[in-house]
């Protein structure tokens, strides 16, 4: 007789080696999703940590930097294992507005958009019995940069702050085939002579408002291409434009589209027959120009951002103001400074291994406003960094939003004191 006897000690084996590659095989995947992102987080910590240590450093130079002579510059090197590090020469855009009575109250509209027009919408002008026959806003800009020589081809419609321009087209044929015309102040209006050249460069044009076209004789003459723009040579420029509408709201024509070396102001003056000019409200425009380190992870970009003379941080969860800028405000005063950072060659980026020093020069600092009596302070932020900006106001210094989305600093009608200083800086990689 054969007897048959189960081997459970076989058995047991088979179990417990299973057993075993699956417990190697959970803590492999432990690793994987845990353990990786762990490390590569603690990595983005330290890097990030490093690269806001050298932002506060150049914060606390570019404060003492502007309290010197102008020519004044500090430099700090710059190291990223990973990253890219870029100068944007526009950045965030800041509006300041007051008015000069609580009658005045008044927003402004399309300061941060692409065209040349903006808009003036006032709360309690007529309310009050207030009557003016024009609403006119003196427009003043201040650039103070050295204007670039080099030719370059305005977008059509834009406002630009370079006198030499040039135009290229396709070119079908090699016979004389084109001819072009440039229109606007002190130009002979008259068609070029047919060429089978593809381009012209105009120097040296005066400010003004320009159309340039082309046309081919190729059976019929047919425009190939039409650009109108707009000449603001990079110097300091005023003129005043009248309001069109009436009552509350007024449209205007001015450089808004301009990208701002320095800054531009617009005084609002209330225009009666017979009467001095009344002194309405003032806007000031303000591109700020940002230094952007950017560090990439698998979750996201995760960014620290000198701008204004603060650090921006923009993690992939949350953003806010972690260094801020220069500003004090109390019941009776508001004191703000502006630091704008430019770069004449425009933006530029290094990465993603940087090692480098970023060099800040002081161009000069300005008093813009120095004036006891304003109302209803207000601000506009425009650009990529718009919301962080917003809740850094909100939050720390109680603005507020009025019903048009402005970032009201309310007086509850009672005047101010506002203090408005201005420092131009460069900055560039050495």
């Amino acid at each position: 007789m054969i007897c048959m006897r189960e081997n459970t000690y076989a058995v047991s084996e088979v179990v417990g080696a299973l057993l075993a590659i699956t417990i190697v095989m959970v803590a492999i995947g432990t690793v994987l999703l845990w353990g990786i992102p762990y490390t590569e987080q603690t990595k983005i910590e330290a890097s990030t940590k490093n690269v806001f240590n050298l932002l506060d450093t150049a914060v606390e130079g570019t404060k003492d930097m502007i309290q010197e002579k102008s020519g004044s510059a500090r430099e700090y090197n710059l190291v990223l294992d990973d990253g890219s590090v870029t100068i944007d020469p526009i950045g965030d855009r800041f509006i300041i507005m007051y008015a000069a009575d609580p009658r005045y109250n008044f927003t402004v509209s399309g300061l941060d958009d692409s065209d040349c027009n903006f808009s003036v919408h006032f709360f309690e002008l007529v309310n009050e019995g207030i009557s003016f026959d024009a609403i006119n806003a003196e427009v003043s800009i201040f650039n103070e940069l050295p204007i670039s020589t080099e030719a370059r081809t305005p977008s059509p419609s834009e406002c630009v702050n370079y006198n030499t321009v040039k135009f290229e087209w396709d070119q079908t044929y090699t016979f004389e085939n084109y001819s072009y015309l440039l229109t606007g102040p002190h130009t002979s209006a008259q068609w070029s002579s047919w060429s089978s050249s593809k381009s012209v460069i105009f120097r040296d044009i005066p400010d003004g408002d320009y159309n340039f076209q082309v046309k081919e004789n190729r059976g019929g003459m047919d425009t190939l291409l039409e650009i109108p723009f707009k000449v603001i040579k990079g110097l300091d420029l005023g003129f005043t434009t009248t309001g069109v509408g009436g009552g509350d709201d007024y449209s205007y024509y001015g450089p808004v589209k301009y990208k701002l070396t320095k800054m531009i102001r617009i005084d609002l003056m209330g225009a009666s027959l017979g009467f001095p000019s009344t002194f309405l409200g003032r806007i000031y425009l303000f591109d700020l120009g940002f230094v952007d380190c950017t560090l990439e992870s698998s979750v996201g970009s995760y960014k620290r951002i000198l701008e204004n003379n603060a650090v921006l941080s923009i993690d992939p969860s949350r953003s806010q103001v972690s260094k801020e800028p220069i500003l004090s405000l109390n019941y009776n005063t508001i004191t703000f400074r502006i630091i704008q950072l430019r770069n004449l060659t425009g933006t530029t980026a290094i990465g993603p291994s940087v090692d480098t020093s970023l060099g800040i020069i002081l161009v000069d600092n300005y008093v813009r406003e120095q004036l006891s009596s304003v109302y209803e302070v207000k601000m506009q932020i425009f650009g990529p960094y718009r919301d962080t900006w917003s809740n850094y106001f909100t939050t720390t210094y109680h603005f507020i939003k009025d019903p048009s989305n402005d970032l009201l600093l309310s007086s509850g009608g009672q005047v101010r004191t506002l203090l408005l200083t201005q420092s131009l800086c460069t900055v560039d990689f050495h």
